[in-house]
């Protein structure tokens, strides 16, 4: 299902919003985004803000990976579409034909970006994901290793269906300084009685929009 209108706008607000705080305050901007909150409509509206993305880092929240390898990577094509410099797009983990090579990669480019100190954590800007139908949120399944993770960045989780992603941990994503989470009612009314967000709903740094 993709996000509707109201949706998209709040999507739009949350990306921009951030961008341009950054941008006032001459410090670089750094957003983590799930490939599924992204559509035409989303870029599009996104494109006239190019003037406040100088300074944005795009990262990757979660990527897919099949049962053969690497998802198909329109994802790599998509995120190329928004309006910041070829160098700060961070998406090259899906590049990777291995989930768990690409997950060690990814944390030491997180690492590396952040100049973080054994037991640090990143400080995104903001983040932006997408619950599914299931009540999942991309990459960390009900009941999967990844949701009990405390010390890594970045992880492989095995979706119900037997996808695999490559995601940020829980730890990553409640250290954000604010976390949007777009959901359709079906997915909503599921979570609270799945349990399947390892918390992070629930924490105070994020919001919930369903539609």
């Amino acid at each position: 299902m993709q996000p509707d209108g109201n949706t998209r706008e709040r999507i739009v607000g949350e990306i921009a919003g951030a961008a341009a705080a950054a941008a006032a305050a001459g410090r670089r901007c750094a957003i983590a985004l799930s490939p599924s909150v992204l559509d035409a409509e989303v870029l599009a509206a996104l494109a006239p803000q190019a003037g406040s993305w100088h300074a944005v880092h795009v990262f990757l929240a979660d990527t897919r990976f099949d049962a053969g390898g690497r998802d198909p990577a329109d994802v790599q094509a998509m995120l190329r579409a928004l309006p910041v410099p070829r160098a700060q797009l961070h998406v090259d983990v899906a590049d990777h034909a291995d989930p768990a090579r690409a997950a060690a990669a990814y944390e030491q480019e997180l690492r590396a970006f952040f100049g973080l100190v054994v037991g640090a954590l990143p400080r995104f800007d903001a983040v932006v994901l997408r619950m599914a139908p299931c009540g999942n949120l991309p990459g960390l399944a009900g009941g999967s290793d990844a949701l009990d993770e405390t010390s890594r960045l970045a992880t492989v989780n095995r979706a119900p269906g037997g996808a695999r992603f490559v995601t940020l941990t829980p730890p990553v994503i409640r250290h954000a300084a604010r976390v949007l989470v777009a959901a359709c009612p079906e997915s909503a009314a599921r979570r609270p009685s799945q349990g399947v967000d390892g918390g992070l709903i629930a924490a105070a740094n994020t919001t919930l929009i369903v539609h």
